[in-house]
């Protein structure tokens, strides 16, 4: 990562982390959030917090929001009045497109705002359940717009890269349809089978679920209040799949409800049968990001490399482009 100071705003289970690994690696870092309690534990973990959003940013390099995502954009708006230079900015919120957060008619004087979003977590909250390694492995999901400042795309790359995550890259919207399938969508089913086991559990038998069960629905654990505002705000996405997942069950209903249905059903899970390893995808030359504002045709190819499933492993020694490596 290139030298600067790191400002975290928001010390939760997100922001806590990075500020526990920027920590580690001996980062300058200063950390706020509006909670107390969350600053007093992040103090107490030995980060550098202060109480004042305005002093945590006034010196930084970057300033990672890591609030709820209705408060990225009134955060980001007080970070651009306090401000007297530049500064990129990157929110690592649950949904990514402008509109969404609030942001699709802002302008800045000082701030420069690229995405990203750690595919990483648990079903605990704040800083108390933050770890160092969290992002270990993980997939960073990169949300720059055509035309966005390639120097602020680099940073937001950098900071995943030093926190040991795998930067991959895509459009806010289409992060937005993306994770609608592989984050928001499991969190309705999980809490929808949770809830079954709840009208259903007279007897008390929750203590006899095996792995598939709890696997299935660890992530019903996580603060429902957390969960019902990423929703909503994802909320088109999420529906179109909710309404996709009722016709397959439709189906399966159907299928099980036929005498004859065994071989019906056998195909019906075969459409569905995870396999297990994939082949590895070749890697391809490096990416050049030049100067000034990111090009579409640069960010089409850095996004048809992330769905061939590559991650940005690092810089070419000149820094004018980023190479790949398989996720």
């Amino acid at each position: 990562m290139q030298t600067g100071t790191v400002a975290v705003v928001g010390l939760g289970l997100i922001g806590g982390s990075v500020a526990l690994d920027a920590r580690a690696g001996g980062w300058p870092l200063v950390a706020t959030d509006v909670d107390a309690q969350q600053r007093d534990a992040a103090a107490a973990a030995g980060i550098a917090v202060v109480e004042d959003l305005e002093e945590a940013v006034a010196e930084a390099d970057l300033v990672v929001v890591a609030t709820p995502a209705t408060q990225v954009a009134p955060v980001l708006r007080h970070v651009d009045a306090v401000r007297t230079r530049p500064v990129v900015a990157t929110a690592v919120a649950s949904v990514q497109a402008a509109d969404v957060l609030g942001l699709a008619d802002a302008t800045f004087a000082h701030v420069t705002h690229v995405g990203g979003h750690p595919m990483t977590g648990t079903e605990r909250s704040g800083f108390r359940a933050a770890r160092r390694g969290m992002f270990d492995g993980s997939p960073w999901i990169v949300t720059p717009s055509d035309g966005d400042p390639s120097h602020a795309v680099a940073a937001v790359v950098d900071l995943a890269l030093a926190l040991r995550a795998m930067p991959v890259v895509l459009r806010p919207a289409e992060h937005d349809r993306t994770v609608a399938l592989l984050s928001h969508l499991p969190h309705v089913l999980a809490y929808t089978a949770y809830r079954r086991l709840r009208l259903a559990d007279d007897a008390g038998t929750e203590h006899l679920a095996g792995g598939s069960f709890r696997d299935a629905t660890r992530v019903a654990a996580t603060h429902p209040r957390f969960w019902s505002e990423v929703l909503h705000l994802n909320r088109d996405a999420v529906a179109d799949l909710v309404a996709n997942v009722r016709s397959d069950l439709a189906h399966v209903e159907a299928v099980l409800r036929d005498a004859d249905g065994a071989d019906a059903l056998e195909e019906l899970l075969r459409s569905g049968h995870r396999e297990v390893g994939r082949p590895r995808p070749a890697v391809p030359a490096p990416t050049q990001l030049p100067p000034g504002p990111l090009p579409a045709a640069i960010l089409d190819e850095l996004e048809a490399n992330t769905r061939a499933g590559l991650a940005i492993g690092g810089w070419t020694p000149d820094r004018a482009a980023v190479t790949w490596a398989p996720l």
